[in-house]
């Protein structure tokens, strides 16, 4: 288990070497992360990388915009994240710009055949990684869940039974302007649940990124205005 404080690069010392797939071109690894609780998947590529014969060493810089390329991560919400570590080849070397046109940016991405593009090998490591908020400023107050990840201890709402004094809490956006992007402060002091429709009130699904415990940001695939619910 790797602890992680909020802010702080992730320091990932995984076994690379003994599970090597491609034995003869240049790798760098791809990293996937996704919230035990949430379901919020985060892709980056290590940084720093150092591979020895017992182990492997990655870091993943922090930032309120993850980036695949740079291995910037946002690691909100807090919580339980689980890890894999895939193996990415380059049979002309490893490029100095790493971009969505030679280097994959998921498991499943598979780009043109080229000696100057990445090939993703495979999976050869994985594991867990706990991130918790800095010491004196926690918001978050947790519960002990039953399911099928054991017992893990989740971030969950404002008090231990998952339910908020007062009411559940839950806000409205309503998006005037037809945009892609839409940044939402909501002042819930949670990390809460996520529906969209548009003007029609036909559902639309698109990409959550929680900045912090009040401000959300949807990214959707076109332009559009509608209504936002978070819960």
């Amino acid at each position: 288990m790797i602890h992680n404080t909020l802010g702080n690069k992730v320091k990932i010392i995984g076994t690379t070497l003994e599970s090597r797939i491609n034995h003869s071109h240049d790798l760098r690894f791809l990293v996937k992360l996704e919230n035990e609780f949430s379901g919020k998947i985060v892709y980056a590529y290590g940084q720093n990388q150092v591979v020895n014969r017992r182990y492997t060493k990655l870091e993943l810089p922090y930032n309120t915009t993850s980036n695949v390329f740079t291995g910037e991560v946002n690691l909100i919400p807090v919580g339980y994240w689980k890890y894999e570590i895939y193996e990415v080849s380059f049979e002309a070397g490893v490029p100095n710009i790493m971009d969505e046109t030679n280097s994959p940016k998921t498991e499943v991405t598979v780009l043109a055949v080229s000696a100057e593009n990445g090939i993703v090998n495979g999976q050869v490591d994985s594991g867990k990684l706990h991130v918790h908020q800095p010491e004196g400023v926690e918001e978050d107050t947790y519960i002990k869940l039953d399911g099928v990840s054991d017992n893990y201890i989740y971030p969950y709402g404002d008090v231990e039974t998952g339910v908020n004094q007062g009411g559940d809490k839950h806000y409205t956006h309503i998006q005037i302007q037809s945009i892609m992007v839409w940044n939402i402060t909501h002042n819930l002091k949670k990390f809460p649940s996520v529906s969209v429709v548009d003007s029609a009130g036909s559902k639309v699904t698109g990409e959550v990124d929680y900045i912090d415990i009040n401000t959300v940001r949807l990214t959707f695939t076109a332009e559009f205005g509608g209504e936002a619910y978070l819960n």
